[in-house]
C-alpha cells in the first residue's frame, strides 16, 4: 500500500504542479510529518524551541519570526519554549505525537498572566485535494487581554450588519478550525478581514483589503496591540512554506 502511495505521487506530481501547488507528498499522506515554529510573543525575548532537551532548527529567534516546515521523526516527544538567553528551563510543553503526512505549528503567546510564555500546538492534517488550487486559512487567538471574538472574511463590499462570521466565538489561545482539523478553505482572491467581539458587531480590527492567492496556506495570529489594553487588537499571517525561515506580516487595521 505504502509503495502504491508512493507511485500515485510520482504520477500526480505534474497535474499538481501544473495547478500551482508543491506539496504532493503531504496531500498523500507520505512526507514525514513536517514542524515549523512561531514567536508570537509582541516585544518578548528571543526564544527557542526544544525537542526534550536538544534546541530544534528555530533556534534564538526574535519576535515575528516563522520558521519553515522541516521535517520530524514519527516518535512522541515534550517540546518546549524556551528564553534564548536561558535555555535551561522550559517556560512551557507540550508532548506531540506527530503523524505521517501532516503539519504542526507550535506557537509562542503570551501566557494567560499577560506576562508568562505560553506554547501552543496546532495539528494540520494537510487533506488538501490533490487538484485543487484553494488557499487555506486557521484563526488563533493569542490575545489574553482581549474578549472572544467573531472572525469575518468577506468580500470588501459587504456589509458587515448582515454578514455571518466565518468563525464564531473565538476565545483566547483556541484556534478555529480547531487543531486536528483542516483549515478553512476558500478561493483566492480579495477579502475584508473583521474581528469583532464575539456575539456583536463592535469591531476591534478591519483590514479592508486582504489578498489571499490561490495554495496560500495562513495562519491568523490575533496578538495584543501596542496600548496592551483590552480590545487592542493586532493581526499577524503566518504563511506556510518549506524554504526558509522568515516574518509573520502584520496586517494594518483601519
Amino acid at each position: 500500500m505504502q509503495l502504491l502511495k508512493y507511485l500515485t505521487a510520482a504520477a500526480a506530481a505534474l497535474l499538481v504542479a501544473a495547478c500551482g501547488g508543491g506539496d504532493t507528498e503531504d496531500r498523500l499522506d507520505v512526507r514525514d510529518p513536517v514542524v515549523r515554529f512561531i514567536h508570537a510573543v509582541p516585544a518578548g525575548p528571543n526564544l527557542s524551541l526544544y525537542r526534550n532537551e536538544t534546541a530544534d532548527p528555530p533556534s534564538n529567534v526574535a519576535y515575528k519570526s516563522v520558521s519553515r516546515y522541516y521535517d520530524v521523526s514519527n516518535s512522541a516527544a515534550d517540546w518546549s519554549v524556551r528564553l534564548a538567553s536561558a535555555p535551561s528551563t522550559a517556560l512551557s510543553t507540550t508532548r506531540l505525537n506527530p503523524s505521517q503526512g501532516d503539519r504542526y505549528t507550535f506557537v509562542a503567546l503570551l501566557g494567560a498572566n499577560g506576562s508568562a510564555v505560553g506554547l501552543t500546538a496546532i495539528h494540520d492534517p494537510y487533506n488538501k485535494g490533490l487538484l485543487s488550487d484553494k488557499a487555506r486559512v486557521r484563526v488563533l487567538h493569542a490575545d489574553p487581554l482581549a474578549p472572544a471574538v467573531d472572525v469575518y472574511l468577506i468580500q470588501p463590499a459587504q456589509d458587515l450588519a448582515q454578514a455571518t462570521p466565518t468563525i464564531s466565538n473565538l476565545s483566547y489561545s483556541n484556534v478555529q478550525p480547531a487543531s486536528g482539523n483542516d483549515s478553512l478553505e476558500v478561493n483566492g482572491g480579495t477579502f475584508r478581514l473583521v474581528l469583532t467581539t464575539a456575539g456583536s458587531k463592535a469591531v476591534v480590527f478591519n483590514a479592508p483589503s486582504v489578498s489571499i492567492a490561490n495554495n496560500a496556506d495562513w495562519l491568523l495570529l490575533a496578538i495584543p496591540g501596542p496600548s496592551g489594553l483590552p480590545g487592542d487588537v493586532r493581526v499577524l499571517v503566518a504563511q506556510g512554506n518549506d524554504t526558509q525561515d522568515g516574518q509573520t506580516l502584520e496586517l494594518v487595521s483601519q
